[in-house]
């Protein structure tokens, strides 16, 4: 056979032999959406659409809007996950290049010298020489029991799971920075109906003053107003440290220092319309949900290194291919004689490792079943964090509706004593207490208020509330 025949059977037997390589099949978790329609009954139904990019828009808040803007750039951990995301990706572009031919050119000119006294005799031994060679190198892993291509899955399915891991930080981000601006809000809001009550207070103790200062009440009247003034003073300072605290939260963050926000102030607090829920959310909650699609790329990542360690056992082939030009002048360089080659596969059959494959199948067995159990947990969890958001939904509901019914009572109660203070009828401690009893229900509507906006956050992440378009799709 000459040399062309035998290069071009050495090029067919490759790549049929490349051909028949087998693509690794992995276990993955069963579907769950029916175990989720099943365990979710109550949930409820509805015809709005699923969250989409941008969900904060909803609020029709300018001031949320541009901040969160700036957040989901500046947001340090977003910037980690979202690295995290591209190392992976790079790992798995790594990992592929096994699978491909790797083809190299080494030039290597040199001078040498033959001991005299050694393996050589004069003449040859003791001379001094040029030796110049061009060589070149092809390598291509045939990977006939598919170890390399549930190594390259494995990485593949990696660099998925931290793709969804990022999308899942942005989305986490965005909804603690809407959590902590109606928390903000809520404060600033809480904090002027303190102040107000304050001032009412301020005239109670006025009026107890006097009263014992002239007599007509035991001081022990006005010390108890004293120190009723001095706790909502105790109020006021925690009030401050709650706007403060906030602030410091966004700051951070958006990757600044806790000064950065001092001077955000939040559109004012108002109630508004709850999330309508999305159709099909039971059957869709887990395709929405980046932490459950994480959580399964990750078990199939496992899962292809499971095989991998399980097909160690078999015999591997590898082909290498060598071409070079070498000779001791450089004017017979690249004349015929001075060619060099070499073609053949090589055979890999490891016997004895002193166990270390079987111990390697253990580990990727347990990772299995770990990464499985991961999974059904990540699914557990989503399914709570809906829960949670839709039961506290309805509880807030009631409450609020509650609270604003007892704070139109509490107007009218005031009116009345407003009415007979005018008439001379009731004193004007009692016209203040009537006041007081209406700012209070003020700050229980405030915070129910805020509390059903970040419910409403809640239910967006717990949904799968998404961050870029592409996801919502």
């Amino acid at each position: 056979m000459n040399t062309e025949n035998l290069r071009a059977a050495i090029v067919a037997c490759t790549a049929l032999m490349a051909a028949c390589a087998p693509v690794p099949k992995i276990d993955l978790p069963a579907d769950d959406r029916n175990a989720v329609v099943e365990a979710t009954t109550t949930w409820g139904t509805g015809e709005a659409a699923w969250p989409t990019a941008g969900w904060w828009s909803r609020y029709e808040d300018p001031v949320l809007s541009s901040l969160m803007k700036d957040i989901l750039v500046a947001n340090p951990s977003i910037a980690l996950a979202r690295a995290h995301a591209s190392a992976s990706a790079a790992v798995a572009e790594a990992q592929a290049s096994s699978l491909r031919p790797h083809f190299g050119i080494r030039v290597a000119p040199g001078r040498q010298q033959i001991s005299a006294n050694g393996m050589f005799p004069a003449p040859f031994g003791g001379q001094t020489f040029t030796l110049l060679e061009i060589a070149s190198a092809l390598t291509y892993r045939l990977d006939l029991t598919g170890v390399a291509r549930a190594q390259v899955g494995a990485r593949v399915q990696e660099a998925a799971a931290a793709r969804e891991e990022a999308a899942r930080a942005a989305e986490a981000v965005a909804a603690t920075t809407a959590r902590v601006y109606f928390e903000l809000a809520a404060a600033i809001a809480d904090r002027e109906s303190l102040a107000h009550i304050y001032q009412q207070v301020v005239r109670i103790r006025a009026i107890a003053d006097a009263r014992a200062d002239a007599g007509l009440d035991a001081a022990a009247a006005a010390h108890h107003t004293a120190a009723e003034t001095e706790a909502f003073v105790e109020q006021l300072a925690a009030a401050d440290e709650r706007i403060a605290r906030a602030k410091e939260v966004l700051a951070a963050l958006a990757g600044q220092g806790p000064d950065a926000m001092q001077g955000l102030q939040p559109k004012a607090l108002a109630a508004a319309h709850s999330l309508a829920l999305p159709k099909d959310m039971r059957l869709g909650l887990l395709a929405r949900r980046a932490d459950v699609r994480a959580a399964r790329d990750r078990v199939a990542a496992v899962a292809y290194e499971q095989v991998a360690a399980h097909r160690a056992y078999l015999p591997d082939l590898e082909f290498n291919a060598n071409f070079g030009l070498q000779s001791r002048t450089a004017g017979r360089l690249f004349e015929s004689g001075s060619h060099e080659w070499s073609a053949g596969p090589a055979l890999s059959l490891p016997i004895f490792d002193g166990g270390q494959r079987a111990a390697a199948v253990r580990i990727q067995d347990a990772q299995y079943a770990a990464m499985r159990a991961d999974y059904q947990a990540t699914v557990i969890r989503a399914v709570d964090e809906v829960s949670r958001a839709l039961s506290g939904r309805t509880a807030n509901a009631a409450s609020l509706a509650a609270v604003e019914k007892a704070k139109d009572a509490d107007v009218l109660a005031m009116k009345s004593v407003e009415r007979r203070y005018a008439a001379g009828i009731s004193a004007e401690t009692e016209l203040h207490a009537a006041q007081i009893h209406v700012l209070e229900r003020e700050r229980e509507i405030i915070r129910l208020v805020a509390r059903a906006k970040t419910l409403d956050v809640d239910l967006i992440e717990a949904l799968g509330g998404t961050t870029r378009e592409e996801k919502a799709k």
